[in-house]
């Protein structure tokens, strides 16, 4: 699932939105600037990450009191439960895998440079937390289950440490079940800043995808004879019957029916008749779409949001479909 943090500028000034991260389960870490945009008065723009883990090799300066890290190696797209090393080689000091972590949750890093080592993790292609000055034969490790904030700040670049150098906030990211978009919005209230944070859910579609399918609209009907399969541009009401490969996100979806319809952008009235054993329920909405394009939308929804968790160990995506389509004007 994409995360989104947006910032709604409404203030009289330019300022720059920063998320970071803590771990608060990790002792002794430098959090930094992990994700910005810096947005002019009146305007509005925002950030977004996925929850992909990365480890870093950095390198720390202090300038005017201010700490800086600037990643001279990151490797992307990592596990938890892994271990890596700081070795030298060639002349520099490198990252390099070394097995697994003793723990699932943890990431590992040991120091075997002969030299101090500054060793962080991150997200998303941009680190987000460091320790620095690890001894050689010691290890840093750290336990990934971050807390978000949001802040506001003068311009400043991705790696800053976070101290005493935000200027309006920290507020903390905490998304609600279901939830993937926290917009941020600054206003003045006299002579105060006043910040809000809400939540909303967010779809993001390919734009080839949707071309495609909609090109295709005529091969996706179910149970919908020639003569009945409708144009775009006119509101329809569906009905079909999703089925299911697991019960655990059958249940997941069924529970979760607000989030799905916003990420399908249709409207769902209900979702009724759930047999467990079959691991099928029947859903009952209104899309402006045509109604085939409407069911493909939810079922991209579904396997776009459905918690990882989730996910039988080895598939790459949900495994879901339907059947017994109608649809009317």
């Amino acid at each position: 699932m994409t995360y989104y943090v947006d910032f709604n500028n409404q203030t009289d000034r330019t300022w720059t939105m920063v998320v970071y991260q803590t771990l608060p389960d990790s002792v002794g870490l430098d959090s930094v600037a992990w994700k910005k945009t810096t947005v002019p008065q009146k305007a509005e723009s925002g950030v977004d990450w996925e929850i992909e883990y990365l480890v870093a090799l950095a390198n720390y300066k202090q300038t005017g009191g201010i700490g800086v890290y600037k990643a001279s190696q990151k490797f992307n797209n990592i596990q938890l439960g892994t271990k890596w090393k700081v070795v030298f080689k060639d002349g520099v000091q490198q990252l390099e895998p070394d097995g697994q972590a003793q723990r699932p949750e943890l990431i590992v890093i040991g120091n075997d440079s002969k030299s101090l080592a500054d060793v962080g993790v991150g997200m998303s292609n941009n680190s987000a937390v460091y320790q620095r000055d690890v001894l050689s034969s010691s290890s840093a490790q750290f336990k990934v289950t971050p807390t978000y904030y949001v802040g506001l700040f003068n311009n400043l670049e991705l790696g800053t440490v976070i101290s005493s150098n935000v200027v309006v906030g920290p507020m903390e990211v905490k998304f609600p079940s279901g939830q993937n978009k926290a917009l941020l919005t600054a206003t003045l209230d006299g002579q105060a800043i006043k910040l809000d944070l809400s939540y909303q859910s967010a779809l993001v579609a390919n734009y080839e995808q949707v071309q495609k399918l909609s090109r295709s609209i005529g091969s996706e009907f179910f149970d919908v004879p020639v003569e009945q399969q409708p144009e775009f541009g006119t509101d329809y009401t569906f009905a079909a019957t999703l089925v299911f490969g697991t019960l655990a996100v059958a249940t997941w979806a069924y529970g979760n029916k607000s989030l799905i319809a916003q990420a399908a952008n249709v409207v769902i009235d209900n979702f009724s008749s759930f047999d467990q054993t079959a691991r099928t329920f029947k859903i009952v909405g209104q899309s402006a779409l045509a109604c085939a394009t409407a069911m493909e939308a939810i079922l991209k929804a579904i396997k776009d949001n459905a918690p990882p968790s989730l996910l039988k160990e080895g598939e790459s995506s949900v495994d879901v479909s339907y059947k017994n389509l109608a649809c009317q004007k």
